[in-house]
C-alpha cells in the first residue's frame, strides 16, 4: 500500500479559511505538485495546533484550547506582538519539507476586535519555485 503525505489530500478553503475535505465519486480526492505545496503551507498557518487530525503537531496556536505545550502562547486574545507572532509562522513554515526559504512575513490585525488576522509570507522552495500564501 502506497502512502500519501498528510497534507496531501485535497482541501477546499471556504472565504473565512475553513477547510473541507474535496470527495469525487465517493472518494477523497488528492492533489499534487505545486498545488499541494501552497496547500500544506496554508493548512499548517490556518490550522489550531493539535487540529490536524493526521498530524497533531501542525498548526498555529491561535487560541488556548487548554492543549499548547508549555511555553507556547495563543495568539488570538493575548498581548503577543508582531515579533513573536512572525516567529510562530516562520516555525510553521519551517515544518514543511519543501520550503527552503521564507521572506517577507507580514502581520496584520484586520479587525482585533473580532480576533482577524492576516499573515503572508514569500516562500522559496527547494527546487526554487516561488509562493506568496496569505491566511
Amino acid at each position: 500500500m502506497s502512502v500519501i503525505p498528510n497534507k496531501s489530500f485535497e482541501v477546499k478553503f471556504s472565504d473565512d479559511d475553513h477547510v473541507d475535505l474535496v470527495m469525487e465519486d465517493g472518494h477523497i480526492s488528492v492533489t499534487q505538485g505545486k498545488g499541494q505545496w501552497l496547500q500544506a503551507n496554508k493548512i499548517g498557518l490556518i490550522g489550531q495546533e493539535g487540529d490536524w487530525n493526521f498530524d497533531p503537531s501542525e498548526g498555529m496556536p491561535w487560541v488556548d484550547n487548554g492543549k499548547l505545550p508549555p511555553g507556547r502562547m495563543n495568539i488570538m486574545g493575548t498581548q503577543l506582538d508582531h515579533d513573536m507572532i512572525e516567529i510562530y509562522i516562520r516555525q510553521q513554515l519551517n515544518r514543511e519539507p519543501r520550503n527552503k526559504s521564507i521572506e517577507d512575513v507580514n502581520v496584520e490585525w484586520s479587525d482585533k476586535s473580532n480576533r482577524g488576522i492576516q499573515a503572508r509570507a514569500k516562500i522559496k522552495s527547494i527546487k526554487g519555485d516561488l509562493i506568496l500564501v496569505e491566511v
